[in-house]
């Protein structure tokens, strides 16, 4: 097991993408058995912004909620990552409780933290 740093870019722009600190097997599977951290970084308009968020695996443990707290404004995001390797060049989606778009990250970097 080791825990791993993922940066991901939203693939219709640059000015958006997700930071992930998440656990891994030694197969790079993504472990769902603890929570895990992110944030979303938003460089448009001449700002940076940081959106951080809780990420727990749902019940079916397939998709990862993205949970960025009661006062963010922000509806309740899910993410497919469990059903793909942690891998440079692995895409994943991510969509909105009560929202039928999808929106697709691709994963561009991986740092290992402890492993």
């Amino acid at each position: 097991m080791k825990l791993v740093r993922i940066k991901a870019n939203y693939t219709e722009n640059e000015i958006e993408h997700f930071i992930l600190s998440v656990l891994v097997d030694h197969e790079n599977n993504l472990l769902t058995d603890t929570e895990m951290f992110g944030y979303v970084v938003d460089e448009s308009e001449d700002v940076l912004d940081r959106y951080p968020f809780i990420i727990t695996a749902t019940t079916n443990k397939k998709t990862l909620m993205l949970d960025y707290g009661a006062d963010s404004g922000y509806a309740t995001s899910k993410i497919n990552l469990p059903t793909k390797k942690i891998k440079v060049g692995e895409y994943f989606t991510r969509w909105e409780e009560g929202d039928e778009e999808e929106y697709t990250y691709i994963i561009e970097k991986i740092f290992e933290i402890i492993s």
